[in-house]
């Protein structure tokens, strides 16, 4: 059985089974089947609808705001750019390999009076499909300098 919805052509293997199958259906869009059971007479059919929503993959996106700053006070925004999805959440890292949980599900992320080089991430889904991560934007911090002590005022004899 074949049946057209819009511009989306969609395939049902065997549309007589309880759990046939159905291919050809486009990312982002939400479909409604409607099975019929006709009834021996006198009784009338039985029908019910099933939605599916087909979610499209999940796409990390660009983060964007990497910088170099001085250790102490600062601040500055990381941004993110062409994801497909929700932000479900940011993480941080001073090392690339241990990630800290941020809540917030912003598209840009804050961050104030860093010490160390840390690196920010989104973590991006779109409906149900599994998370995907954004790249990572590098907050460069350099220390402060140290004040040099060169001692009391020495007199000098030419």
């Amino acid at each position: 059985m074949d049946a057209d919805i819009g511009a989306n052509r969609s395939d049902f293997r065997r549309c007589c089974l309880f759990n046939t199958a159905v291919s050809g259906l486009a990312p982002g869009q939400t479909y409604t089947f409607r099975w019929t059971i006709d009834g021996q007479s006198p009784c009338p059919p039985s029908t019910d609808d099933v939605v599916i929503k087909i979610d499209p993959l999940s796409v990390g996106g660009t983060t964007a705001g990497a910088t170099t700053i001085c250790a102490g006070t600062n601040s500055g925004t990381v941004a993110l750019s062409g994801q497909v999805g929700n932000v479900i959440r940011w993480e941080s890292s001073v090392n690339g390999t241990t990630w800290n949980s941020i809540a917030s599900t912003a598209t840009s992320i804050s961050y104030s009076n860093l010490s160390s080089t840390t690196r920010y991430r989104a973590v991006v889904q779109s409906g149900v499909c599994a998370t995907d991560y954004s790249t990572e934007t590098i907050i460069t911090v350099n220390q402060k300098v140290t004040a040099a002590a060169a001692g009391p005022i020495k007199p000098y004899a030419m």
